[in-house]
């Protein structure tokens, strides 16, 4: 945030300066350190702060929004493929769930929902699985409902402070799914990519693996560094893999 200070204002002496952080509820609050200094530097530092933590995470959207139609189509042309619709699915529901953490051209009907912010976000997680779970060859029912139970409880601890305020329990709970518990899903992906490429030994399936480690790695630091330290690569941990995804999904096709 960036503002002017008007000479007028200040006056022979000291001044102070008096800062006023809101936050919505359910949200952590944090603020940086202020700096105080020339117009022209700040505003150059703006547009590198700009990019880092927006414009990264605009780009992220419209990418995953574009790569879930592209497959959307090729599932519709083959049916039986399952790896192509859960793909679609997962990167349909990446791209809302960015579409609630950052403002996409005139849309924003969902931002600062923190309900659908979870929801597209475990959604996505789940879907992700599945999609490992069958480029492995693998089906299995049970498990797959049990991520979704999963996937469910974490949604509720997540989002119940949001939609029952003043409940402290749920406070702690939405505390403690975000203390890296929302994490065990891509996880579990990773392990499963993992092993298919240890089966098969191919380089489909090591591109795949390489790009679930690079989500699983910078998610994990991203939740343990404050925000908005360094680069913000949080919103387009996805990207790689989806690149991945789509280039041996193509080619299939």
């Amino acid at each position: 945030v960036l503002f002017t200070i008007d000479p007028g204002q200040l006056r022979a002496g000291s001044n102070t300066l008096h800062i006023r952080l809101w936050s919505q509820r359910g949200f952590r609050e944090a603020i940086d350190p202020v700096s105080i200094g020339e117009q022209a530097v700040f505003e150059a530092e703006m547009e590198r702060e700009r990019f880092m933590h927006f414009t990264l995470s605009q780009l992220a959207a419209v990418f995953s929004a574009t790569v879930s139609l592209y497959m959307l189509v090729l599932w519709l042309h083959r049916r039986r493929d399952e790896v192509y619709g859960y793909f679609a699915a997962a990167a349909l529901t990446h791209a809302l769930f960015l579409f609630t953490t950052v403002p996409i051209g005139g849309w924003m009907l969902m931002l600062g929902n923190h309900a659908a912010c979870a929801v597209f976000w475990f959604a996505s997680t789940v879907f992700l699985f599945i999609f490992s779970l069958r480029f492995a060859g693998l089906r299995l029912p049970l498990v797959e409902r049990g991520v979704w139970l999963y996937a469910l409880l974490m949604w509720m601890a997540f989002a119940g402070d949001g939609l029952f305020p003043g409940q402290r329990w749920l406070a702690l709970t939405s505390s403690v799914s975000m203390g890296g518990l929302y994490l065990a899903i891509p996880a579990a992906s990773l392990i499963v990519l993992l092993r298919a490429w240890w089966q098969r030994r191919s380089s489909e399936s090591l591109l795949l693996a390489l790009g679930a480690l690079y989500s699983v790695t910078v998610l994990t630091i991203g939740s343990l560094t404050p925000p908005h330290h360094g680069l913000s690569l949080g919103d387009t941990h996805i990207v790689p893999l989806f690149v991945v995804m789509g280039w041996i999904l193509t080619r299939r096709f």
